[in-house]
C-alpha cells in the first residue's frame, strides 16, 4: 500500500482483481473491458493489471494513459503502444511504412492514393516499348528498337508536404493495426489505456471505437488480444451488449475492518471503532462507491469513540 495522503491504491482489492485476473488467464470468454466510474481507482486497478500480466500471467502488456496534450492523432497513440510492446513483438508492416515517412520517401505510399501499374501513354514509333519502375509515375526509358534507346530523366523529389505526411502517418497506422492482427493470431497479448474520456481528442477516440475495438477483428475467433479501458464514459460502439464485452461501472469496497483502518491511517484519521462501524455500514449496506467515501471524511474525522 501507499502511505501518505493518497487513498486511490485502496480501490478494487478483491472482486474486481479477481475479474481481471481471470480475463488476463483467459479463464474468461471477455475480451473488452470497459471501467467507467468515478474520479477514482481506475488508474490504481491498471497499474495493478499491468503488473500482474506481466509477473503472474506472463503476458505480452501495453498500458498507455490518453494524454490530449501529445494524443493528438492517432499515430501519435500507435507510437506510445509500440513502444511498450516493441520488447516483446516485431511489427515489420509498420516499420517499413515508417521508414519510408521518416525518409520522406513518397513513393511507396503513391499505391495509396493512386493505383499502381496504370500506365497512359502513346509513342508514335514502330517497334517501340515502354520500360518504367514498378512503382513510379513516370517512364525510364523508351526502347526503339535495334539498339536505340532514349533515357528519360527521373523527375525529381517534391517536396514533402503537411498532406503527404497525413498520408504517410494513417498508412503507418493501418499497417499497426495489420500487425497487431498478426501478432494476436498466434499469442495473446493486453492493452490497457486510461484516460478515456471527452478530454481526449475526438480523432483518437473514433480511432479506438472503429478500428482498435472494431468487432470483426477484436471479437474473431482467431483474436487473442484484450483491451481494457479506464475512463468516465464506456467505449461508443454497437457491440456492447455482446458477452465478449463486460462494463465495470461501480468499484466493490467490501473492505474488511483492517482494510478500512488501513484507509482511515492513510487519510490521516483515527481508526476508532465508530469511524471504522461508520465506513463498514457505508460500505456493505448502504453501497457506497469511492467517491462517497471521500465526501464522508469530515464526518470520519469527527469521530469518537
Amino acid at each position: 500500500m501507499t502511505a501518505g495522503n493518497d487513498s486511490r491504491p485502496f480501490v478494487d482489492r478483491h472482486h474486481e482483481r479477481g475479474l481481471l485476473g481471470r480475463v488476463a488467464r483467459r479463464e474468461e470468454p471477455i475480451r473488452l473491458v470497459s471501467i467507467c466510474t468515478g474520479k477514482f481507482g481506475k488508474t490504481s486497478l491498471l497499474v495493478w493489471l499491468e503488473e500482474h500480466c506481466r509477473s503472474e500471467c506472463k503476458l505480452p502488456t501495453a498500458r498507455v494513459e490518453l494524454d490530449k496534450r501529445t494524443d493528438k492523432t492517432p499515430f501519435d497513440l500507435v507510437v506510445r503502444i509500440l513502444v511498450e510492446l516493441r520488447s516483446t513483438f516485431q511489427f515489420p508492416r509498420f516499420d517499413y511504412w515508417d521508414l519510408a515517412r521518416t525518409d520522406e520517401d513518397f513513393v511507396p505510399f503513391r499505391s495509396v492514393v493512386a493505383p499502381v501499374g496504370v500506365t497512359a501513354a502513346s509513342v508514335n514509333a514502330a517497334g517501340a516499348r515502354l520500360e518504367s519502375s514498378l512503382v513510379a509515375d513516370h517512364v525510364d526509358r523508351v526502347v526503339l528498337g535495334q539498339g536505340h534507346t532514349i533515357n528519360m530523366t527521373a523527375p525529381q523529389p517534391t517536396p514533402w508536404t503537411e498532406k503527404k505526411e497525413l498520408v504517410a502517418r494513417d498508412r503507418c497506422v493501418q499497417a499497426f493495426l495489420e500487425d497487431l492482427a498478426e501478432i494476436s493470431s498466434r499469442q495473446p497479448l493486453m492493452i490497457l489505456i486510461d484516460g478515456y474520456d471527452g478530454e481526449c481528442p475526438a480523432p483518437v477516440l473514433g480511432w479506438i471505437e472503429r478500428n482498435l475495438l472494431r468487432e470483426e477483428s477484436l471479437l474473431a475467433q482467431t483474436s487473442l488480444l484484450t483491451v481494457v479501458l479506464a475512463g468516465r464514459r464506456p467505449p461508443n460502439i454497437a457491440f456492447r451488449n455482446r458477452p465478449e464485452v463486460h462494463e465495470i461501472s461501480t468499484l466493490n469496497l467490501l473492505w474488511k475492518d483492517e482494510e478500512i483502518v488501513e484507509y482511515l491511517r492513510a487519510e490521516g484519521i483515527d481508526a476508532t471503532d465508530a469511524a471504522v462501524g461508520i465506513v463498514r455500514t457505508g460500505l456493505h449496506e448502504v453501497g457506497w462507491d469511492f467517491d462517497q467515501l471521500q465526501h464522508a471524511l469530515p464526518l470520519l474525522r469527527g469521530a469518537r469513540m
